[in-house]
């Protein structure tokens, strides 16, 4: 859930849904969520105001520029997440490129 979800914001939009799909990846790479607390109200809170740790920390093999988009993925802001899927895609297709991976 994105930190302007866990309020009374009437401001979500499609940046809260790449958000979800940066919580995601994060629990995929790292194998825990980027945030848990004792219990929801904790957990809700840490999602507002924590930083979540940096995947690397779980798992040492992830190449710099994909945890990078991971975090930006789980930017607090909206306006500091990636726009749009499509440039999320194509970000992905950068990293991917460097990384020498194909999609």
């Amino acid at each position: 859930m994105s930190p302007e979800r866990t309020g009374d914001s009437k401001h979500v939009d499609g940046r809260s849904d790449l958000y979800s799909l940066g919580a995601l990846m994060y629990a995929l790479l790292a194998g825990r969520p980027p945030f848990e607390g004792r219990n929801l109200i904790e957990t809700m809170t840490k999602i507002r105001q924590a930083e979540p740790d940096r995947p690397k920390k779980f798992q040492p093999a992830i190449p710099d520029q994909f945890e990078a988009m991971v975090l930006k993925l789980l930017a607090k802001r909206p306006d500091d997440r990636y726009p749009s899927a499509v440039a999320l895609l194509k970000e992905m297709e950068r990293v991917a490129q460097v990384q020498n991976v194909e999609l």
